[in-house]
Parts: structure tokens; sequence; C-alpha cells
């Protein structure tokens, strides 16, 4: 992935190059909301034994149809992890696979709180070795990783969708990670939980881990009325770059672009269009469309 922001109105752009690979990205996290020290969740009162038994059977009977979902796109071994996460520690399924940088999770639970839940997501997106030589003894390809993630989520008390990005920081020894997620239904709300790599029967109590942090402020924003440049390189998963590819800044049109013979092709935007996180996605004929997210303070 190369660095490829050039200079505009006289101010350098924040973004390297985005690499798409088009592999048809049903974007996807948690409905869910998500620390230590002094950061305090969030929470609201639990609700009554009684909801909390309707929502748990809404949850089977109207959500199982989608419990499942698949492996990263690509080839090579994958890696599977589950992960506890957040106050009511719900259990995700994390898919790695190293040798295509992708990544797959889905996660699902019931939000115990009054005005809560139950809720399923998937996710996909990518993901980047970020220390290769801090790998514990289990080889694990989570050690000092960071996984950028569209996700879509199911209500199913309400039958309701909601759909955001997210960023995932494994810790240098691959069992810990902070999740940070935005919900376009809350523009530019964003909130941060915590999570642990857990082993198939292990159980963690609710209440160990935080989540619903409000971290907005944690991630500054682009300057709103300083226009920005992109480079993008789109191709395909077998790795060839493809020719007249459209591609845009999620939901701005007028900044869609045709990449060139060499697979690339730049995207400009105000940092008010896509302040902290920017969706780039990708369509070509023949091949099913792609996204990549990248964040404003991400580092390449």
């Amino acid at each position: 992935m190369t660095r490829s922001a050039r200079p505009l109105d006289g101010l350098w752009a924040t973004l390297g190059g985005v690499l798409l690979g088009l592999l048809g990205v049903l974007a996807a996290w948690s409905c869910g909301r998500g620390g230590s020290g002094g950061e305090q969740d969030e929470r609201r009162p639990e609700t009554t034994p009684e909801e909390i038994a309707q929502w748990t059977g809404e949850l089977e009977q109207r959500g199982k149809p989608w419990f499942g979902f698949p492996d990263p796109p690509g080839s090579g071994p994958v890696e599977t992890h589950e992960v506890a996460l957040g106050h009511e520690a719900y259990r995700m399924v994390l898919r790695v696979q190293p040798a295509s940088g992708r990544v797959t999770l889905g996660i699902r639970g019931v939000d115990r709180q009054v005005g809560g839940g139950g809720w399923l997501a998937f996710a996909e997106g990518t993901w980047h070795a970020r220390e290769r030589k801090a790998l514990d003894a289990s080889g694990s390809a989570l050690s000092g990783s960071v996984a950028r993630i569209s996700w879509s989520c199911l209500g199913t008390k309400l039958r309701s969708g909601n759909d955001g990005v997210a960023r995932l920081v494994f810790s240098a020894d691959g069992r810990g990670l902070t999740a940070l997620y935005l919900g376009y239904g809350e523009p530019e709300v964003w909130t941060k939980a915590y999570a642990r790599v857990v082993g198939a029967e292990e159980a963690v109590p609710r209440g160990q881990l935080k989540g619903q942090i409000p971290s907005t402020a944690a991630l500054a924003p682009l300057a709103p009325d300083s226009r920005y440049a992109v480079r993008v390189r789109v191709e395909s998963l077998d790795g060839g770059v493809l020719a007249g590819a459209l591609v845009q800044l999620k939901g701005r049109p007028h900044t869609q672009s045709l990449t060139g013979p060499d697979g690339e092709a730049e995207i400009g935007f105000l940092g008010r269009e896509a302040p902290r996180a920017q969706v780039f996605a990708a369509g070509a004929l023949g091949h099913q469309n792609g996204e990549t997210v990248v964040f404003s303070d991400d580092v390449w």
C-alpha cells in the first residue's frame, strides 16, 4: 500500500493510498455499543427478566437464519478466534486470512438494558499486521494488528437495520483489543468498547469489560473546509489491477473517478464530507462491488 495523497489548497492530505479489493463487501458490525482507567461507559438500567427472555426468544427465532457468515474472500489459511466484547461480553467470531489481508466477523447478543433487545451483525474488511515480530507463542495473526471493517446490523426486536464502520486494534500479544465504531444512524457519534480473545468454552462475567464509552473526541476530524486528494488502486482478488473501475467516496457521487491502465484513480473531497472515517467504494463489470475504510488519524 503506497502513500499517495497529495496537497491541495496548500494543505497535505492526511490519508495514504487505499487498496480496494473488489470482493463484494457486505459491510457489517454490531448494533451493540461499547475501558479502563477513568473512562466511563454510559449504561442504562437493566430491564426486567421477562423482557430479556422475550428478546432472547426473538433473537433465536428471527435471527437464526443469519447466524452463519463466510470466510474472508481470497486464498490461504484462515485463523478463527472467539472474542468477548464489552460490558455484556457479547460473543464475536473473528476470521482472519493473513495471506489476503482480509477479515470477516459475526457477532450477536441481547442488550439487557431498558430499550435494548436482540441483535446480530456481520462485518468484512481489511487486516493489517503492525508488529509481526511481536507474535505470541501461538503465532496468532492478531498480535499487534489492526482491522478496519464495515458492518451491518439487524435488530430482532423491531426488525430494524443499521450499518457503520469500525476499527479493531489488537494488543501486542494478540489477546486484547479495543473497538472504535460508528453507526450511520448516529452520524459522527463514536463509541469504544474493550474486548478479549477467549477460548471456545471460556466465560467472561458481565461487567468485566467496559463498553459504550463515548469516544468522538478521541478521533480528530479532518479540517472541514480543506480539500483532500487520495490515490486509490483497485485490484481483483487474484491481485490483478482493474482498469476502468468506478471509484468514489461512499455516498458522495460527485467524487466519482475511473481507474487508469495501472488500476489507479484519484478521489478528491472536502474534509466535512467524511470527517473521521473515509469509505472508498469501487465497482467494475464482471466483479462484485468492494469497499475499504480508513480513518482520519491512520498512519501508513
